[in-house]
Protein backbone atom coordinates (compact mmCIF):
# COMPACT_ATOMS: atom_id res chain seq x y z
CA UNK A 1 0.00 0.00 0.00
CA UNK A 2 2.51 2.62 1.02
CA UNK A 3 4.48 1.51 -2.85
CA UNK A 4 1.44 2.15 -4.12
CA UNK A 5 1.35 5.77 -1.94
CA UNK A 6 -2.20 4.47 -0.83
CA UNK A 7 -0.94 5.06 2.63
CA UNK A 8 1.26 7.97 3.66
CA UNK A 9 3.93 8.64 5.66
CA UNK A 10 1.70 9.42 8.87
CA UNK A 11 -0.39 6.17 8.21
CA UNK A 12 -3.25 7.04 6.97
CA UNK A 13 -5.05 6.88 3.85
CA UNK A 14 -3.68 9.33 0.88
CA UNK A 15 -6.68 11.11 -1.42
CA UNK A 16 -5.92 8.85 -4.24
CA UNK A 17 -6.92 5.84 -2.12
CA UNK A 18 -9.95 7.46 -1.18
CA UNK A 19 -10.52 8.14 -5.05
CA UNK A 20 -9.65 4.83 -5.97
CA UNK A 21 -12.25 3.51 -2.95
CA UNK A 22 -16.19 3.29 -3.10
CA UNK A 23 -16.22 5.62 -0.66
CA UNK A 24 -14.87 8.48 -3.30
CA UNK A 25 -17.14 11.46 -2.74
CA UNK A 26 -16.31 12.66 -6.15
CA UNK A 27 -18.57 12.57 -8.86
CA UNK A 28 -18.89 12.41 -12.61
CA UNK A 29 -21.36 14.23 -14.55
CA UNK A 30 -22.10 13.63 -18.21
CA UNK A 31 -24.46 16.41 -20.32
CA UNK A 32 -25.26 15.64 -23.79
CA UNK A 33 -26.51 18.12 -26.38
CA UNK A 34 -27.72 17.69 -29.63
CA UNK A 35 -25.65 19.52 -32.46
CA UNK A 36 -22.34 21.25 -31.64
CA UNK A 37 -23.30 24.23 -29.25
CA UNK A 38 -25.11 23.94 -26.04
CA UNK A 39 -28.48 25.42 -26.91
CA UNK A 40 -30.73 22.30 -27.36
CA UNK A 41 -29.99 19.98 -24.18
CA UNK A 42 -30.73 16.29 -24.49
CA UNK A 43 -29.80 14.34 -21.53
CA UNK A 44 -27.59 14.44 -18.11
CA UNK A 45 -26.24 11.86 -15.80
CA UNK A 46 -24.29 11.74 -12.89
CA UNK A 47 -22.19 8.81 -12.00
CA UNK A 48 -20.71 8.24 -8.16
CA UNK A 49 -18.51 4.94 -6.73
CA UNK A 50 -14.56 4.90 -6.95
CA UNK A 51 -12.83 6.53 -10.14
CA UNK A 52 -12.45 3.46 -12.09
CA UNK A 53 -16.42 2.44 -11.89
CA UNK A 54 -17.10 5.64 -12.54
CA UNK A 55 -14.96 5.76 -15.63
CA UNK A 56 -16.62 2.05 -16.95
CA UNK A 57 -19.93 4.07 -16.13
CA UNK A 58 -19.36 7.04 -18.41
CA UNK A 59 -17.99 4.79 -21.15
CA UNK A 60 -21.03 2.53 -21.26
CA UNK A 61 -23.33 6.11 -21.09
CA UNK A 62 -21.47 6.97 -23.84
CA UNK A 63 -21.70 3.72 -26.09
CA UNK A 64 -24.84 3.60 -25.48
CA UNK A 65 -25.76 7.21 -27.02
CA UNK A 66 -22.96 6.52 -29.57
CA UNK A 67 -25.65 5.16 -33.02
CA UNK A 68 -24.76 2.61 -35.55
CA UNK A 69 -25.75 3.47 -39.03
CA UNK A 70 -25.94 0.85 -41.03
CA UNK A 71 -25.30 1.54 -45.03
CA UNK A 72 -25.42 -1.52 -47.43
CA UNK A 73 -23.27 -1.77 -50.85
CA UNK A 74 -24.77 -5.19 -52.71
CA UNK A 75 -25.42 -7.67 -49.99
CA UNK A 76 -22.58 -6.37 -48.24
CA UNK A 77 -24.22 -4.68 -45.00
CA UNK A 78 -21.11 -1.93 -43.26
CA UNK A 79 -21.71 -0.29 -39.45
CA UNK A 80 -20.68 2.54 -38.46
CA UNK A 81 -21.03 4.54 -35.48
CA UNK A 82 -21.00 8.12 -34.81
CA UNK A 83 -17.94 8.43 -32.72
CA UNK A 84 -15.10 5.26 -33.34
CA UNK A 85 -15.11 3.33 -29.62
CA UNK A 86 -10.98 3.49 -29.71
CA UNK A 87 -11.64 7.49 -29.81
CA UNK A 88 -14.01 7.29 -27.16
CA UNK A 89 -11.89 5.73 -24.70
CA UNK A 90 -9.15 7.54 -25.51
CA UNK A 91 -10.24 10.65 -24.99
CA UNK A 92 -12.40 9.39 -22.00
CA UNK A 93 -8.95 8.17 -20.47
CA UNK A 94 -7.33 11.32 -20.90
CA UNK A 95 -9.50 13.65 -19.62
CA UNK A 96 -9.80 11.52 -16.31
CA UNK A 97 -5.87 11.37 -15.87
CA UNK A 98 -5.52 15.21 -16.69
CA UNK A 99 -8.49 15.67 -14.17
CA UNK A 100 -7.44 13.42 -11.72
CA UNK A 101 -4.25 14.94 -11.04
CA UNK A 102 -5.99 17.85 -9.61
CA UNK A 103 -8.95 16.29 -7.75
CA UNK A 104 -6.34 14.15 -5.64
CA UNK A 105 -5.37 17.70 -4.23
CA UNK A 106 -8.67 19.48 -4.18
CA UNK A 107 -11.09 16.41 -3.97
CA UNK A 108 -13.83 18.20 -6.78
CA UNK A 109 -15.98 16.58 -9.42
CA UNK A 110 -15.89 16.34 -13.19
CA UNK A 111 -17.63 17.05 -16.20
CA UNK A 112 -18.10 15.46 -19.48
CA UNK A 113 -19.74 17.19 -21.69
CA UNK A 114 -21.16 15.75 -25.35
CA UNK A 115 -22.38 17.15 -28.71
CA UNK A 116 -23.74 14.30 -31.06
Amino acid sequence: MRTLKLIGEDGLYTNLALLLSDQCETTTKVALFQGKDKELFRDRKEFKGSILKQLEDVYQFIDLVNKTKATFTGLDRTDRRDYPKDAIRESLLNRGVSQRKRQVEHLCCESVILFL
